[in-house]
């Protein structure tokens, strides 16, 4: 994991942490907002660094917030600037690749 107060910045999407242990730390947020009545957009924070005595990734969840996050509207502005889709289930980005037009002479 390198030093444990190195940052690895920020990606999009997201690629510091497996996939299925994102989907586990969300599907339980979205149990207990589901338990609870609340629906719509969420923001959650996370924070991954390696356990000094496990040397095992731990996934923290930081903050959660109701809203319409910066991200998710980052996310949906490349969705339609590159015609993409986000499939969240397994992190992936898909872009149709356009032909290439020769210019006309």
């Amino acid at each position: 994991c390198g030093n444990r107060f190195q940052c690895w910045g920020y990606t999009v999407p997201q690629s510091s942490v497996d996939p299925d242990d994102v989907n586990r730390v969300l599907e339980s947020i979205a149990e207990i907002c589901n338990g609870k009545s609340i629906y719509g957009h969420v923001f959650v924070d996370l924070v991954t660094f390696c356990d000094p005595e496990t040397s095992e990734q731990r996934v923290w969840i930081t903050d959660f917030k109701l809203t319409y996050s910066d991200l998710t509207a980052m996310q949906s502005l490349v969705n339609f600037s590159t015609g993409g889709k986000f499939y969240g289930a397994n992190h992936n980005m898909s872009v149709p690749i356009q032909p290439k037009i020769p210019p006309r002479l």
